[in-house]
């Protein structure tokens, strides 16, 4: 019988690329990550899009989905992965950020880009082991995961942890499904 071969199986060379996302009106972490298997990531891209304070709204989010949309442009993504929005403190931060996160997830459909939103205990677990992490923690964890030059900046690391998750849970799940699929023909 032929063997099946997934496009998401650890051997194959293409990657997928994820965009993690930590979404804010004013200071928007983002990191591109390029992942061949369940532990093998590279980060390609990171880094934070950062609107004015005196901005208005409208203008800020407007900044915000034309920079993102020069990231997807550039490295094209498979899939994105964003923090869930779980516990913010008022009402005011609440609506802004329910407003930018409405601009992203605008522009990811326009895109066609899949969406999947991570609770921060998962990311922060994936990330370092422990879902009660400090932004720290995940930095430095981050950027030892990744192999990057410098540690980087707690938004960007957010959104680099966020990637990163989302690229170990497809490809746990790709091999599940590999094996599962191989279990079905040998029965």
């Amino acid at each position: 019988m032929p063997e099946v071969v997934f496009k998401d199986d650890a051997n194959s060379k293409s990657p997928v690329i994820v965009l993690g996302l930590d979404p804010s009106l004013r200071s928007t972490g983002f990191g591109v990550v390029a992942s061949y298997s369940a532990s093998l990531h590279k980060a390609l891209d990171y880094g934070v899009i950062r609107t004015p304070a005196k901005m208005e709204h409208g203008r800020s989010l407007l900044f915000l989905q034309m920079k993102l949309e020069e990231i997807i442009v550039k490295h094209r993504p498979n899939a994105a992965a964003i923090e869930k929005t779980i516990f913010v403190q008022n009402h005011s931060v609440a609506i802004t950020l329910g407003v930018a996160r409405g601009a992203i997830l605008v522009l990811l459909a326009k895109h066609a880009i899949p969406v999947f939103d991570y609770p921060p205990r998962s990311i922060k677990s994936a990330a370092t082991g422990s879902g009660a992490a400090g932004k720290k923690r995940i930095a430095v964890l981050v950027r030892a995961q990744l192999g990057l030059q410098e540690i980087p900046t707690a938004d960007a690391a957010d959104a680099l942890a966020a990637a990163l998750t989302h690229a170990q849970r497809h490809f746990s799940t790709a091999l599940l499904q590999k094996h599962s699929y191989k279990r079905n023909l040998q029965s």
